[in-house]
């Protein structure tokens, strides 16, 4: 007789209650990004849409005036985190401002998606890079938004390993990307303030990160 533990069904059903591992959550991001953009190009021109897309004319317009240093007729209404990065990755890869502007979103989904799977595992990324159409939109088009979670995302992981310092850095440096990431930085302070560690060096140099970013950004 079959031990019912071990019989073919059993077994079956245990394989199938794995969580993906983190190959499944990249390939299941990659897979996302190729029909989202497919999907796009079988309608029409991507790089027109692309452009048109929520805010990205107006960040492609910044990161030129950040490489050229030239801030005339300049209408400043978006955080310049995000255009930062893309003059970084402008500058580095010598590619247009507009494909900056989808490799900083792509690589940052990626990115979020990874920590995701660090954090809470690979059932959580998997929704995670497949659940929001409005996230799809942000990562495969362009927008700010990748790149701040892919920093929270980071505080927090580095958060989990004791790496205030890092988690801090990480945490401020989003708050230039999207304002309302402060409440990171508010987090990571009650977490060192909840373990009695209030005259580290840790808390000093978190406080003057969070007022110096939170500075920048009003």
């Amino acid at each position: 007789m079959i031990d019912s533990d071990t019989s073919p069904e059993h077994v079956g059903w245990a394989h199938q209650q794995w969580p993906p591992g983190s190959r499944e959550v990249a390939l299941l991001t990659l897979l996302t990004g190729l029909l989202f953009v497919g999907t796009i190009l079988a309608f029409g021109d991507y790089h027109s849409t692309e452009y048109h897309f929520g805010d990205s004319s107006a960040y492609t317009d910044i990161t030129s005036a950040i490489r050229h240093w030239n801030f005339h007729g300049l209408q400043i209404k978006q955080f310049w985190g995000y255009p930062y990065a893309m003059a970084a990755a402008s500058g580095v890869t010598t590619i247009s401002d507009q494909s900056s502007l989808l490799l900083i979103s792509f690589a940052s989904s990626f990115l979020s998606a990874a920590f995701s799977y660090r954090l809470w595992g690979g059932w959580v990324a998997g929704l995670f890079a497949v659940l929001n159409f409005d996230w799809m939109q942000r990562s495969f088009l362009g927008g700010s938004e990748p790149l701040a979670v892919a920093l929270i995302f980071g505080a927090f992981l580095a958060v989990r390993r004791d790496r205030y310092l890092l988690a801090a850095l990480l945490a401020s440096l989003s708050t230039i990307v999207r304002p309302l990431s402060i409440f990171c930085l508010i987090g990571i302070g009650v977490v060192l303030l909840y373990r009695h560690e209030y005259r580290s060096s840790r808390v000093r140099c978190l406080l003057r990160l969070s007022l110096g970013f939170f500075t920048c950004c009003l």
